[in-house]
């Protein structure tokens, strides 16, 4: 057994110990029978008892079985989830049995499939001798009914060949005698069945709403009883004791053989009938039909669906209860009772009751047949709604992103129903259902629905089938998409969308909404007015052919001219490129004429097609006019530059074509990848790393690994973080590992990019004196692999270098004097993917670059204690950086030439530096740490681009470098007193637009 699942008697010993304590239990499902432990019937029984919130869960072993009910289940009161979900079992009401009276409570049912249910209502009693028969009873909700009060929650719960059936009125012969009962929503009306000794006898009692639960026959004087759990009782003879009233869910008694009337059912339930003297019949609870009367007062009057009692010769209608006054059911006739309503195939939902549908699902066939009239010329009832009925309630559907549901059976409502106090004046009227349609997937109505209150559309789409009409309802779109294959009434769109290919009575597009006709989903057709009131919006889509969507208007179009227009390109593949010099579109017909205009700025999603909007009596349409200015719609220098170029293309060329038809954004986004300026930004990057080597050359003092930064991307003069040149000259040997990571950030012109390397460097030093100080001399070698990416541009670079490097360093009585030479050769491979519309072309390129630098430091070392300075510092750099000319190979007129290109940079450093060593027996361990304010005095280069495709040369630039930045260096040394050394240093470059880390280690041996 899988560790938390209850089966057999251990669901019996949950139920008990959580209705003891009134707590949440969980209950399972095991078994596919009806009956006996681990049923859901058993299961409904045990949430009943243990009371609280629970929940009823199915074996994952019922998979795809069916529960077939033998006999109905007990209404359901208290918070419930029945929840089958990813198992898939089906709960059978074998033609006979409504599966799920929802009376109280919070329910939520997931995951079943609910078929076969049956709503029948009860049948009205037949009256004895010439008594009359009672109504018939209201069927209701085949699968669920929902009663006030209750909330319920579906989810992925779908619904197949249910029905509801009114109950047939009672009969008899016409005259005057004994009188049947009403029906209720489930039992039968109780029959007036025997007279006693004196010849005379009761009435039978109402039925109550479960079914089953008949009311009694009469039994000589003494009337029948009402049906259901709190049926009234009967009356006993002709001069004692008056019947009593049904209570919840039962039927009324029935009149004994005595003066009097037969007693009210309560909800659900039939009224009592009258006896063999002049008395009347009961009223009908909500859904119970009325008892029958004699001939010379008034026949029970039904209650919301049931059928009136039958009467004798003289009939006067009886009274009624409250707000219910037969809604639907037949009226009785001279001795016959008539015939009750049939609401709801699959769901009733009550006034006051909630439904939440959630999920896939659907809801198929489903029947509604109102029940017979008794004899005479009573008639049947009434019935509508053959998937859902709103009883002045509500219906939402929320379905979550991708899931479907689709309703094939008709919703109705209670339009017209008039609303009475209990003396039967008139207090209001129904106000009809309603639909809202939330959550972001797709509801599908294809049935010809007839309920009356407002349909709103708040997100997601809701469609009405080619088969599917909601023209009796007000539509409020607010949200999501209202689609109309079918046939809607008026529909005003605040919001979201409204679309299709159906017929709309009328629509009002207020600001924030959209009309939008498609030449993919087709045009709806509005059958009477159309109004755009300020900030609406009519979308329409167009092909180069001149064919375009278009609404046809059997009435007025009214625009208002700040509504606007929205042209789109028909399909992904017509990109405007082969449009004309000038193409017409006719995009909207009134036949009564058009009054008013749209907004003159139309948007357009196209960067080299103008619009226009021209106008006559009847008719609106759109113009479309080519241009080829391309540059108009660039907006940095480097976009102009290639956009200019590419007008000089030929115009039957696929690069100039995909431009033509882009939006003006796109077509942006196209200059750019056209002009290489990823070529140009890829140089700045090659600076950047060079950078790597430059900063590690520097004086090599007991075996520290080199400078950590360097102004202009030069070296120091000493050591790792600036360390102070030792009083004894010293000669070594030392290598660095060195890597590094940086970004370029772009400007309103250039693209940034993103940079990573890695290398290392070796080399030899010399340690001498010279006028009067100390100095050294030093030459090092280094490699470099570097990646890059400028990822607004599709496009990645790769470089390796080698570089070699001149430093040296003199050093007096605190004064320190330090100056590098650096010169670097890369060969670079670079890659571009050029992405315009649909076309793709990729653009490669080898090339070298060249990188020069050098620079010059001084500082003055403040002793602070005998192992701690700090020493002020100032430092100036230049540098070159360039590239010889090369021919990009692979995109054919997209292919660049670049010209060769070189740049001067100058920097300035203001800093300074401090030191501190800490003394040990087998060595020392010096800690430096370093800050400076660098100020660049460079501009960005130009780069000179020659398009194949044709076009005059131009030039682009990367990003511009920001004027200030500050640099952060921190290292540490242990040296050794044979003069090896071991080192790590950091150094981040930050501001200015760029900012860049590196690492170095160090190994020495000095000598």
């Amino acid at each position: 057994m899988k560790q938390g699942v209850l089966t057999g008697v251990s669901v019996v010993v949950l139920s008990l110990a959580m209705t003891a304590a009134g707590a949440a239990a969980t209950f399972v499902v095991t078994t596919a029978d009806d009956t006996g432990i681990g049923s859901l019937r058993q299961a409904l029984a045990s949430a009943a008892s243990a009371g609280g919130s629970n929940t009823i869960v199915f074996d994952p072993a019922l998979s795809g079985q069916v529960i077939t009910m033998t006999s109905a289940y007990e209404p359901i009161n208290g918070n419930l989830t029945i929840d089958a979900s990813g198992v898939g079992v089906t709960v059978d009401g074998a033609g006979q049995y409504r599966p799920f009276f929802i009376n109280s409570g919070n329910v939520a049912i997931r995951g079943l499939a609910i078929e076969n249910g049956l709503a029948q209502g009860g049948a009205g009693g037949n009256g004895l001798s010439a008594g009359a028969g009672g109504g018939g009873g209201l069927g209701a909700g085949g699968a669920i009914f929902v009663r006030t009060g209750a909330v319920v929650e579906l989810d992925m719960v779908s619904f197949a060949d249910n029905a509801a059936a009114g109950g047939a009125g009672g009969q008899t012969g016409i005259g005057r005698g004994a009188n049947g009962g009403g029906g209720g929503m489930g039992g039968n009306g109780g029959n007036a069945a025997v007279f006693n000794d004196n010849g005379v006898a009761g009435g039978g009692g109402g039925g109550g709403a479960m079914p089953g639960t008949n009311g009694q026959d009469s039994n000589g004087q003494r009337g029948g009883a009402g049906g259901g759990p709190n049926g009234g009782w009967g009356g006993s003879d002709v001069f004692y004791g008056p019947p009593g009233d049904g209570g919840d869910l039962s039927g009324g008694g029935g009149n004994g053989a005595g003066a009097g009337a037969g007693s009210i059912g309560g909800f659900g339930g039939g009224g009592g009938g009258g006896q063999f003297l002049a008395t009347s019949g009961g009223d009908g609870g909500f859904g119970g039909g009325g008892g029958g009367s004699s001939y010379d007062v008034g026949a029970g009057t039904g209650g919301f669906g049931g059928g009136q009692g039958g009467y004798g010769f003289a009939h006067v209608n009886g009274g009624g209860m409250a707000q219910y006054l037969g809604f639907g059911g037949g009226s009785g006739g001279q001795g016959a009772g008539g015939g009750g309503a049939a609401y709801g195939g699959a769901v009733f939902v009550q006034d006051g009751g909630t439904l939440v549908i959630r999920g896939d699902g659907q809801m198929l066939g489903g029947t509604v047949t109102g029940g017979a009239g008794g004899n005479a010329n009573a008639t049947a009832g009434q019935s509508a709604g053959t998937g859902i009925f709103l009883q002045g309630a509500q219906v939402q559907f929320a379905p979550g992103t991708g899931q479907v549901q689709r309703i094939d059976a008709t919703i109705a409502d209670d339009h017209g129903h008039i609303y009475r106090n209990i003396i039967g004046q008139q207090i209001g009227t129904s106000p009809g259902g309603s639909v809202v349609k939330s959550g972001d997937g797709r509801t599908v109505l294809n049935a010809v629905n007839t309920y009356t209150g407002t349909t709103q559309v708040q997100a997601g789409t809701l469609e009405i089938g080619a088969a599917g009409s909601i023209v009796d309802s007000l539509a409020r779109v607010t949200g999501g998409m209202l689609e109309v294959k079918g046939a809607a009434g008026t529909v005003v769109v605040d919001g979201g969308r409204l679309g299709g290919t159906g017929v709309v009575q009328s629509a009002t597009v207020n600001a924030g909404g959209t009309l939008a006709a498609n030449t993919t989903t087709g045009m709806v057709r509005i059958a009477q007015d159309l109004v755009f009131t300020s900030g609406g919006i009519y979308e329409v889509q167009v092909d180069q052919n001149g064919s375009g969507s278009k609404i046809d208007v059997d009435g007025t179009a009214t625009l208002d001219p700040a509504a606007r227009l929205r042209v789109l390109a028909a399909n992904g593949l017509d990109d405007g490129s082969t449009y004309g010099d000038t193409t017409s579109y006719h995009i909207l017909a009134a036949a009564n004429g058009v009054n008013g205009t749209f907004s003159a700025d139309v948007d357009e999603n196209f960067a080299f097609l103008r619009a226009a909007l021209r106008y006559d009596a009847n008719n609106v349409y759109l113009d479309l006019t080519r241009f080829a200015e391309f540059n108009t719609v660039a907006v940095s220098s480097n976009q102009y530059a290639a956009a200019t170029a590419l007008s000089a293309f030929d115009n039957n060329d696929p690069v100039f074509r995909a431009v033509m038809g882009l939006p003006e954004g796109e077509a942006q986004s196209a200059f750019e990848a056209i002009s290489a300026d990823a070529n140009a930004a890829a140089q700045n990057v090659l600076v950047s790393t060079f950078s790597l080597f430059s900063d590690a050359l520097g004086v090599k003092q007991a075996g520290e690994a080199g400078t950590v930064m360097s102004y202009v991307d030069t070296g120091e003069i000493s050591g790792p973080v600036g360390g102070a040149v030792t009083s004894a000259p010293l000669s070594g040997l030392w290598f660095a590992p060195m890597a590094g990571r940086g970004t370029i950030e772009a400007d309103a012109n250039g693209p940034g990019a993103n940079w990573a390397a890695g290398g290392m460097s070796l080399g030899y030093q010399h340690g001498t004196t010279l006028l009067g100080g100390d100095a050294q001399f030093g030459i090092g070698a280094g490699y470099v692999s570097s990646t890059s990416s400028v990822a607004s541009r599709a496009s990645t670079m790769s470089a390796n270098s080698g570089s070699v490097g001149l430093y040296g360093a003199w050093e007096r009585d605190g004064v320190s004097l330090s100056a590098q030479g650096a010169y670097s050769l890369a060969n670079i491979e670079s890659q571009r993917q050029i992405t315009i519309g649909a076309l793709s072309r990729t653009a490669t390129a080898n090339y070298w670059s060249h990188n020069l630098s050098a620079g010059v430091e001084a500082a003055y070392a403040f002793v602070l204690t005998d192992a701690a300075t700090i020493s002020p510092l100032v430092g100036l750099g230049l540098g070159w950086s360039g590239h010889n000319g090369y021919t990009e190979t692979g995109a054919d007129t997209l292919n660049a030439t670049m010209g060769a290109a070189g740049q001067w940079t100058a920097e300035t450093a203001l800093g300074f530096e401090v030191s501190y060593t800490i003394e040990g027996e087998t060595g020392d361990l010096a800690l430096t740490g370093r800050a400076a304010w660098l100020h660049n005095f460079a501009e960005a280069a130009p780069h000179t681009v020659t398009l194949a495709g044709g076009g005059n040369a131009f030039t682009v630039s990367g990003p511009a470098a920001g004027r200030d930045r500050l640099e952060l260096g921190a290292g540490a040394t242990w040296k050794t007193e044979d003069g090896l050394a071991i080192s790590g240093n950091y150094t981040g470059r930050f501001f200015g637009g760029q900012n860049a880390h590196a690492i170095k280690l160090g190994l020495s041996q000095n000598f």
